[in-house]
C-alpha cells in the first residue's frame, strides 16, 4: 500500500521567520526547521494535506527540487516525528465486556464508535431497568443483551458480536470480585478492571495476567489499610449498586477508551501500575499508583522480585524460586477472596460477578508537564 504522506493532524505549519519553519505551537510537540530555501519552505508547507507518494514526486518535481534533496527533507520530518504515521486499523480487534451496566455499555459504545471490530458479551444479562445507560433505559423490560445489541448496532453497523478478546473491560459497583476475573486471568486475557465507588469512579488497572496488578492485588491492598474491609467487601458485593452521575460516567468512559484504544494499537499499558480516580462535582480526576501486592497468589509481585534481584543466568521465572508454581497460580487461583470471607462469616453462596475494592496507594504528580521541554531543532 502506498504511504500517504502528511503532517500530523492539528499541527500545522508556522513561519518564524524569512528562513525558519515551525511546524506546531506546543512545546512538547513543535519543532523548529531551518536550513531551507522559501520553495523547500513551501514543499513542505504542502504537506499540510494528505499526499501520496506520487502526488510528493510530483509536487518536488514541479518545484525543481532534486529527488536526493526531497528524500532527505522527507527523512528528516520523519526524525522530528512531524509527520502522521499509518493507524493501525482497529477492525480486526475483539473487546469482551462482563457487565452490561452504565459504565460498561458507555465504554463498549465508544470503542465501537472508535472501530473496534468485535464486541463480546454474555446474553444472559437480565432485564433493562430504569437506572441502565440512557441508550438502553428506553427499552424498559426488554432483555438487556438483546437492547445493548440494538444500540450497539446504532454505534457501528458493522461491528460483530464474536470473536476471541484482545482485552476484556470488567465494571461494577462498590468493587471488583477477584472472582469475576479469574477466567480471563487462566486465559492471559488482558482486562480493564472499572468500577464505580461512592465517591469516584475508578478506572485500571489494566492487567496483564501475571505481569502487572490484578484484582486480587487491589483487593488484598485494600485489606492490608482496613483489616475489616474481609468483612465489608462480601457485604458491598451484595449491595444496591451505585450509578454514577452523567458527567463522572461520560469522563471515566473517555479515560477506559483512551487507555483501551492505544493499548490495542500496540502504544503500550498507560494503566498498567495506574488507576484513574474520578471524583463527584468539580474536582479534576487523580491517578494513583496500583501496584501488586505480595498476599495475591497471582505471581506478578513474585516476577517483579525476581526481575530485580535474580543472578545472572537465572531467568525470570527462575528467580527467587518462582517458576511453573508461580504461573500456575495464575490458573489455578479463581476462587473468591470474598466467598472465602463469606464462609467465614456464615454466608453462603458465591459471589456474583460484580464489582472491585478500592486500591490504596500514593498520588502519582498532579502536573507531570510544569516544566515543557523546548521546541526541538531540525
Amino acid at each position: 500500500m502506498e504511504r500517504v504522506f502528511h503532517i500530523r493532524e492539528g499541527l500545522g505549519v508556522f513561519w518564524r521567520d524569512r528562513d525558519t519553519l515551525q511546524i506546531g505551537l506546543d512545546p512538547r510537540t513543535g519543532v523548529t526547521v531551518g536550513g531551507l530555501n522559501r520553495t523547500e519552505q513551501d514543499f513542505v508547507a504542502a504537506l499540510s494535506r494528505p499526499l501520496s507518494a506520487t502526488e510528493v514526486e510530483s509536487s518536488a518535481h514541479r518545484m525543481h527540487i532534486a529527488p536526493a534533496r526531497r528524500t532527505e527533507i522527507l527523512d528528516m520530518l520523519d526524525r522530528a516525528a512531524v509527520l502522521a504515521q499509518p493507524l493501525r486499523s482497529l477492525s480486526g480487534t475483539c473487546v469482551q465486556l462482563t457487565n452490561l451496566d452504565a459504565l460498561g455499555v458507555s465504554i463498549a459504545l465508544a470503542l465501537a464508535e472508535a472501530g473496534v471490530g468485535a464486541i463480546v458479551f454474555s446474553p444472559n444479562m437480565g432485564t433493562v431497568g430504569q437506572e441502565d445507560h440512557p441508550a438502553l433505559a428506553k427499552r424498559l423490560g426488554m432483555p438487556r443483551a438483546q437492547a445493548f445489541l440494538t444500540a450497539l448496532r446504532s454505534a457501528s453497523v458493522e461491528i460483530r458480536t464474536s470473536g476471541t478478546p484482545d482485552v476484556a473491560v470488567v465494571t461494577g459497583s462498590r468493587l471488583i470480585d477477584p472472582s469475576a476475573t479469574g477466567d480471563l486471568c487462566g486465559r492471559g486475557v488482558p482486562h480493564l478492571l472499572a468500577w464505580v465507588e461512592e465517591v469516584d469512579a475508578c478506572i485500571g488497572p489494566l492487567v496483564e495476567p501475571g505481569e502487572n496488578a490484578c484484582a486480587g492485588c487491589v483487593y488484598e491492598a485494600r485489606c492490608e489499610a482496613d483489616p475489616a474491609w474481609v468483612n465489608l467487601a462480601p457485604q458491598a458485593v451484595f449491595a444496591k449498586p451505585i450509578v454514577a452521575p452523567t458527567n463522572v460516567r461520560n469522563l471515566a468512559c473517555d479515560l477506559a477508551v483512551r487507555c483501551i484504544l492505544g493499548f490495542l494499537a500496540g502504544d503500550g499499558n498507560s494503566l498498567r501500575e495506574a488507576q484513574w480516580r474520578v471524583p463527584r462535582g468539580t474536582a479534576a480526576p487523580r491517578q494513583v499508583a496500583v501496584v501488586a501486592h505480595p498476599a495475591c497468589p497471582c505471581s506478578a509481585h513474585s516476577l517483579l522480585l525476581g526481575k530485580i534481584d535474580k543472578t545472572d543466568g537465572e531467568s525470570d521465572f527462575e528467580a527467587n524460586g518462582v517458576g511453573a508454581n508461580a504461573e500456575r497460580s495464575v490458573k489455578a487461583s479463581s476462587r473468591s477472596c470474598f466467598e472465602a470471607a463469606a464462609a467465614a462469616n456464615g454466608e453462603a453462596g458465591p459471589a456474583p460477578n460484580a464489582s472491585g475494592a478500592s486500591p490504596t496507594g500514593t498520588r502519582l504528580g498532579d502536573d507531570p508537564e510544569d516544566l515543557l521541554p523546548p521546541f526541538g531543532e531540525f
